[in-house]
């Protein structure tokens, strides 16, 4: 004997195996999987190849014999994991489920954030935004309108503009560093300019921004109140509605409170809240800038008028021949309320010189056309301007204000005077 080893010559051993056929199938769990390169696989999948003929299986006699068909179907060769094996590996990887508990600590996180984002707006404007003025601070309330309005009209300009060229989370990006949106809300408004094929959607929502400040001024910065208004509104297009109410309600209250306490300080063109005009008549008539809602009674040859900068004022006769009067009557109605007094400030030239029992100026309160309270200036009724008289109503209802002023023109008098002006009135209930 030797101890060398022989070599075997497998063309001919392999031909005289008659190796018998395993009975599970080729692909029957338990698999196992091999690791090799492209170099190795030449010479493995060559030797493999051998496994094919027919002299290499018992009870073989052509290539449909079930072993062949096996190596066969072994060489076509497939992924060692399907994706239910994939899926399994996942549900057992430790990688992964730090990352899932990873992303649901976030999704907590987040959520927290938000309530705690929402206790702050509530906090904000319990504890730090000053309450909203009032039609007492007409013009501080005016500003505040104004700024909110330019601040969504500002939000309705970005979203539209930026529709057109970003995604709505490139919008997010942008925009939400500042806060105070509801992003649920701020993605209907999102869709909503997307969807929205009018050309002229910005010109329509320009062109109605005064009116949305009058509702903000009129509703004393109620969102509520002011979105029923814009919806109500027979003057702005259901477009530009679409567009108002989607940016107001996509703003949260806290940044709402936040704009209209900066908007009080800023500084706001006079009428920019159209006088102030808004219903309510428990307030102060700058009338100056307004001509309050006033009507002017039908007096025939003596009339009057609203001048802006001086108030309702009698319209003087030219060239009089005989003793006469300028007469100003001017009315306001309202829904009958509870009144306690009316202040008026109004200028006067040339009382009456003769007749003591002509009225020169009355001052009545109605109600149902029947005079519930009333004041009355005769002969000699003060003269100059900027005079003061109050009506003390002491708590009657009413639903009419009556102002009648005649001031006295006589050849004697120079042409042109004898005027009557009222310049403010100031309601209280």
């Amino acid at each position: 004997m030797t101890d060398e080893h022989t070599l075997i010559n497998h063309d001919i051993q392999v031909f005289r195996r008659d190796r018998p056929t395993p009975l599970p199938l080729i692909t029957d769990a338990p698999v196992r999987c091999y690791r090799i390169n492209h170099e190795w696989a030449k010479y493995i999948i060559g030797a493999v190849h051998e496994l094919i003929n027919v002299q290499a299986w018992s009870n073989a006699s052509d290539e449909r014999h079930t072993a062949i068909q096996a190596v066969l179907q072994f060489l076509e060769g497939y992924t060692c994991m399907d994706c239910a094996e994939v899926e399994d590996c996942i549900e057992t990887s430790a990688t992964i489920i730090n990352i899932s508990t990873n992303v649901s600590q976030l999704e907590t996180d987040v959520s927290q954030a938000q309530q705690d984002v929402a206790d702050l707006e509530i906090n904000a404007e319990i504890n730090i935004y000053p309450p909203s003025p009032t039609f007492n601070n007409a013009d501080e309330l005016c500003a505040a309108a104004t700024y909110v309005t330019d601040k969504l009209q500002a939000l309705i300009h970005q979203v539209v503009t930026d529709a057109q060229t970003i995604t709505f989370q490139e919008f997010l990006e942008n925009l939400l560093p500042g806060g105070g949106n509801d992003v649920g809300l701020l993605r209907l408004l999102w869709d909503y300019v997307v969807a929205n094929s009018n050309p002229n959607l910005l010109t329509e929502v320009d062109s109605s921004e005064a009116e949305v400040r009058q509702y903000f001024y009129c509703n004393l910065l109620d969102r509520d109140l002011t979105d029923l208004d814009i919806d109500a509104s027979g003057t702005i297009t259901s477009d530009a509605k679409g567009a108002w109410r989607g940016a107001l309600n996509a703003t949260t209250d806290g940044k709402l409170a936040l704009w209209a306490t900066i908007g009080m300080a800023q500084p706001v063109a006079p009428d920019s809240c159209n006088g102030g005009d808004c219903g309510v008549v428990c307030r102060e008539f700058d009338l100056l800038l307004e001509d309050g809602g006033f009507v002017l009674q039908d007096l025939g040859s003596n009339s009057a008028e609203w001048q802006v900068g001086v108030g309702w004022v009698s319209l003087p006769i030219n060239n009089v021949v005989g003793p006469d009067f300028n007469e100003l009557e001017i009315t306001k109605t309202f829904t009958p309320t509870v009144i306690q007094s009316v202040t008026l400030i109004y200028s006067f030239d040339h009382k009456f010189t003769s007749n003591p029992g002509i009225t020169i100026q009355s001052y009545a309160l109605r109600r149902s056309g029947n005079v519930v309270a009333f004041t009355n200036i005769g002969y000699p009724g003060n003269e100059g301007d900027n005079q003061t008289v109050v009506i003390d109503a002491g708590g009657v209802e009413c639903d009419e204000l009556r102002v009648t002023m005649r001031a006295w023109v006589a050849p004697g008098i120079p042409p042109d005077s004898g005027y009557a002006k009222l310049h403010e009135v100031t309601i209280v209930c």
